[in-house]
């Protein structure tokens, strides 16, 4: 992370910089300074900037700095003609769909992340994790099912 830090001291307009430290920050649990780093990113956004980076900017900051999964899936779901070559937003999708009860969806872009990278640990993590929530909101789909005594199958 001391790197991130100082691409941004060295470059404040530097919005990737800034999106990578906050996802950084984040998975290492520091939620509170995460959230503080997004502002800055999507205000040093230039319209030179990719889409790609735009979408990834976008979606991290949504998820993280305001708490709005639709719209950070919205933004991943906006790299469209990126999903059939990159696992990396499957990868993202497959865990807040997993979050977010889109058990289906997760499952769905889990097992596509999975086959554009047979490497993909992420893809490893996440789609046993959709199979298992799907069949839990399957589950509770079902009827039950009362065998006397207050007992419910």
């Amino acid at each position: 992370m001391p790197h991130l830090q100082r691409a941004v001291a060295l470059d404040p307009n530097f919005a990737m910089a800034y999106a990578t430290l906050g996802v950084s920050k984040s998975n290492l649990s520091a939620a509170i300074k995460s959230r503080r780093i997004f502002p800055e990113g999507v205000r040093s956004m230039r319209t030179s900037q990719g889409e790609r980076e735009r979408f990834y900017i976008l979606a991290h900051y949504y998820d993280i700095a305001t708490g709005d999964i639709e719209k950070s899936n919205e933004s991943i779901e906006g790299l469209a003609p990126d999903l059939s070559r990159d696992s990396t937003p499957l990868d993202n999708l497959a865990l807040s769909y997993s979050a977010w009860a889109g058990t289906t969806k997760s499952v769905s872009a889990a097992s596509e992340s999975l086959r554009l990278d047979a490497k993909d640990s992420f893809a490893y993590e996440h789609l046993p994790m959709a199979i298992k929530f799907e069949s839990i909101h399957e589950a509770d789909r079902l009827p039950s099912r009362h065998c006397g005594e207050g007992t419910v199958f």
